[in-house]
C-alpha cells in the first residue's frame, strides 16, 4: 500500500474513533442528566413527605 493509501485510512479510523468517543460521550451525559432529574425528584417526595 502507499503512503497515501495508509495515510487515508489512519484518517478514517481516526474519525471514526471521534465520532465514537463523542456519541459515547453524549450518552454518558445524557444518563448523567437524568440520574440527577430523577434524584431531584425523589429529594422533592421526600421533602414533601418531610412537610406532611
Amino acid at each position: 500500500m502507499s503512503d497515501r493509501h495508509l495515510n487515508a485510512q489512519h484518517a478514517e479510523v481516526i474519525d471514526r474513533n471521534r465520532a465514537q468517543r463523542l456519541s459515547t460521550m453524549a450518552e454518558a451525559q445524557r444518563l448523567a442528566d437524568a440520574r440527577r432529574a430523577h434524584a431531584a425528584v425523589r429529594q422533592a417526595e421526600r421533602d414533601d413527605t418531610d412537610e406532611m
